[in-house]
């Protein structure tokens, strides 16, 4: 493994999928921050029950903003989009996955669904949220 230096707030090393495993490196600088998961862990129980099942399915909190941020920090602008969309359907008031679908519309030049969302968005009355609205409509 590379073990020179990684600057400030590098978060994500690698990523990657595959049909064996999953593997998260979140951080070079600790030796336990690899998470290795099989495809065996990996895989919902066809004998749970129903209930256990839709749990497991259930992304962790969070989750999906993490997923959201890396597809977006790769121009991956289609899969970002189904995602959050997806998210919001189960969550449709989560501010955060709300402002990275916004980052998502402005990136694509979607304006008429951008300004629909933020319309939706706009009416929490938060100054941060209004000013970052602003911000990414003047990049469309």
């Amino acid at each position: 493994p590379d073990d020179s230096p990684k600057p400030e707030g590098h978060v994500l090393e690698s990523l990657s999928v595959d049909d064996e495993s999953l593997l998260v490196n979140v951080s070079s600088q600790h030796s336990d921050s690899v998470i290795p998961l099989t495809s065996d862990e990996l895989a919902v129980d066809a004998d749970a029950d129903t209930e256990t099942n839709a749990a497991l399915a259930v992304p962790a909190e969070g989750a999906v903003e993490l997923e959201a941020a890396v597809y977006i920090a790769y121009e991956r602008f289609d899969e970002a989009e189904d995602l959050l969309e997806q998210a919001l359907e189960i969550e449709p008031d989560n501010e955060a996955l709300q402002m990275q679908l916004l980052e998502v519309y402005a990136a694509k030049g979607k304006t008429r669904h951008f300004d629909l969302l933020s319309k939706q968005i706009g009416s929490y009355d938060n100054d941060k949220i209004t000013i970052k609205i602003n911000y990414l409509k003047s990049k469309l």
